[in-house]
């Protein structure tokens, strides 16, 4: 009776799997009759138009644009505040972007710890550009002499230059 009842839980664990299976597989099919009708591999994939916002640090080339609301958010970090930046990279004579950043400050006010999360709008990423990782970091620091702002004591780098301090606009 107990090998009876072994079998039956084996079978009905294998049906499930495999019904699973055929729903996981009958999904990717379905995807993909979707693309073809509309003539578009899976590697494809329609980049969203980019609009800038006002409070948006612009870069193309070396020259930046709209250093106040950086330097805003470096103190407001460096108080514990919590605030947010969109921080745009284009190349010099693009209308596309190269690299679209969030950078959040954040606080635990249980921990009294604060931080700052690096994320990236995946949908404007260019292959082949060096890119900053999405991660976390202790601060955004102004470094005058150097001439730069860096992400300070990172996840996956010690110190990471985020953008030159040049403002040309």
């Amino acid at each position: 009776m107990k090998s009876f009842i072994k079998t039956g839980i084996i079978l009905i664990f294998c049906f499930s799997l495999v019904a699973c299976g055929l729903g996981q597989e009958e999904n990717n099919k379905q995807g993909a009759i979707e693309n073809e009708s509309e003539g578009k591999s899976d590697s494809e994939r329609e980049v969203p138009t980019f609009t800038p916002l006002e409070t948006d640090v612009i870069q193309k080339g070396n020259d930046v644009q709209n250093l106040e609301s950086m330097d805003q958010f470096v103190e407001d970090s460096k108080a514990g505040n919590e605030s947010e930046i969109r921080y745009v990279v284009f190349e010099p004579n693009s209308t596309d972007p190269t690299a679209v950043y969030t950078l959040k400050s954040r606080k635990d006010k249980e921990a009294g710890e604060s931080w700052v999360e690096i994320s990236r709008d995946w949908n404007y990423d260019k292959e082949g550009q060096d890119l900053i990782e999405p991660q976390q970091c202790s601060g955004v620091s102004k470094d005058t002499e150097r001439g730069a702002y860096y992400l300070n004591e990172c996840f996956h780098k010690w110190e990471v230059m985020l953008m030159p301090i040049n403002e040309n606009g």
